[in-house]
C-alpha cells in the first residue's frame, strides 16, 4: 500500500513561514505606508495614498509602522480627513474588512463569486441572443487582472518571508514515514507492521519546504523513493508556474459559465491550469498504481480545490483518510470543521464515513516551531 500526503498552508505555518492571507496583507500595507511616509505618496494599480491638499505643506506625524500594526494604521489613514486613500481592489477591500477570518480559501472563493456576479444578467436557459458578451469580457478581464496583481504581490512577499526558513524537523519526517495502523482502515485493514511501499507528497504550497522532506525521505535507509507534486507550481517555476484561482467544477453555477462565449472566464480555473505541466498526470499515475492511504497536513480541504480533492478522495484505490488536525491554544481542535469540508467532496456519503479515520484515532499535527508572531 502507498501513502499520499496532502500538504496545505498549515504545514508552512508550522515551520514558522507566515503565509496566511492576513500576513501578506499586513506586509502589503506596511510597504505602502512606508513609501508614503518617506515620499509623501504611494501608488500602484489598486492603491493610491496622497495628501488631500497637495498644494499645502503636508505635515503628519510619522509613526514607526511594522507588520504587527500596519492594518490598524492603514484603517486610521482611511479615516484621516487630511488624506485621500483609494483602495480600488474588491478582493483586497473584502480581505481587509474580514481579515481576522479571511484565509486563502476565502480569497479564492471570492474570486469565483466575482466571476459569477459579473454573469448575473445571463440566467441559465435564457436566450443569449441579445446578451452583451463584449461587455462581460471586459468585466472578466478586470477581475482576472486584479487576481494576477495580488498573486504577483503575494509571491514576491512569500519569497522574502520563506527565505532561510526552509528547514526540516525530525518529528515531521517520522510522521510521514510511520507504519500503517490497523484501526485506520475500515474497508480493508492495513498490515500493522507495514510501512508504505511508496510515498507521494502532494503539496498545494509554493515554497521549497515540501521538497526538502521528499528528498530527505528518499535518502532514508530502507525507505523507497518519495515523489513530490507541486500541484499549484512553485516559486521558481521549476515545477510549473504558480496557479491561483478556483477549482470546483461541481458548483451548479459553473455550467452557466461554460454556456457563455467568454473564454477569459476560464483563465484561472484550476483544472485548465493543471494542463500546463505534467504535475496532474504524475499524481494520477500514482493514484492508479495501487491502494493508498491519505495523510492531511495543514490543508483546509475547502471547495476552491474541490475538483481535484473529489478525484482523490473518491478514487477506487483510496482506503483511508487520516486527518492531522490543528490543536488550538485552548485545547480545542478543528477536526470537526475539517470533516465537514472533506464531506463536501463526496457524492457518496457512506463512502465518506467509511474512509475518514475517527477523531479518537487521529492526532494533532505537531507544532514544533513557534510562529514569529
Amino acid at each position: 500500500m502507498n501513502r499520499l500526503i496532502i500538504i496545505g498552508n498549515g504545514f508552512d505555518l508550522a515551520h514558522g513561514i507566515n503565509s496566511r492571507f492576513s500576513d501578506f496583507l499586513a506586509d502589503y500595507f506596511c510597504n505602502a505606508i512606508e513609501v508614503f511616509n518617506n515620499t509623501g505618496e504611494y501608488l500602484d494599480d489598486y492603491l493610491h495614498i496622497k495628501p488631500k491638499y497637495p498644494t499645502e505643506i503636508f505635515i503628519r506625524e510619522k509613526e514607526i509602522v511594522d507588520v504587527s500594526t500596519s492594518l490598524k494604521y492603514f484603517s486610521e489613514m482611511m479615516n484621516d480627513n487630511s488624506l485621500e486613500v483609494h483602495l480600488d481592489s474588491t478582493m483586497l477591500y473584502v480581505g481587509k474588512k474580514q481579515v481576522e477570518k479571511f484565509n486563502w480559501v476565502d480569497f479564492e472563493n471570492l474570486y469565483y463569486e466575482l466571476l459569477i456576479q459579473k454573469y448575473t444578467d445571463l440566467k441559465p436557459g435564457r436566450d443569449t441572443q441579445f446578451f452583451d458578451f463584449s461587455r462581460y469580457a471586459e468585466e472578466i478581464d478586470r477581475v482576472n487582472k486584479e487576481l494576477v496583481f495580488i498573486r504577483d504581490k503575494f509571491l514576491e512577499y512569500l519569497k522574502k518571508e520563506s527565505s532561510g526558513k526552509n528547514k526540516g524537523h525530525d518529528k515531521y519526517f517520522a510522521l510521514m514515514q510511520e507504519r500503517f495502523f490497523e484501526d485506520d482502515f475500515l474497508l480493508e485493514r492495513g498490515n500493522p507492521i507495514e510501512k508504505p511501499l511508496k510515498t507521494m507528497l502532494l503539496t498545494f504550497n509554493y515554497t521549497p519546504l515540501s521538497g526538502l522532506y521528499a528528498n530527505g525521505m528518499t535518502k532514508s535507509v530502507g525507505f523507497d523513493k518519495t515523489d513530490i507534486v507541486y500541484i499549484h507550481g512553485n516559486l521558481d517555476n521549476g515545477h510549473g508556474e504558480p496557479i491561483f484561482g478556483y477549482g470546483d467544477e461541481k458548483d451548479e453555477r459553473f455550467d452557466t459559465l461554460q454556456k457563455g462565449k467568454v473564454n477569459q472566464v476560464f483563465e484561472h480555473i484550476k483544472s485548465y491550469r493543471y494542463l500546463q505541466n505534467p504535475n496532474y498526470y504524475n499524481l494520477m499515475r500514482f493514484l492508479n498504481e495501487t491502494e493508498f492511504q491519505i495523510h492531511i497536513y495543514g490543508h483546509s480541504c475547502g471547495l476552491s480545490d474541490g475538483t481535484l480533492l473529489s478525484q482523490i478522495f473518491e478514487h477506487k484505490n483510496c482506503r483511508s483518510i487520516k486527518v492531522f488536525y490543528h490543536e488550538r491554544k485552548d485545547g480545542s481542535n478543528d477536526y470537526r470543521e475539517k470533516s465537514y469540508e472533506i464531506s463536501k467532496h463526496f457524492s457518496n456519503k457512506q463512502l465518506f464515513r467509511n474512509l475518514v479515520v475517527p477523531e479518537t484515532q487521529c492526532s494533532a499535527f505537531p507544532q514544533v516551531i513557534l510562529q514569529n508572531r
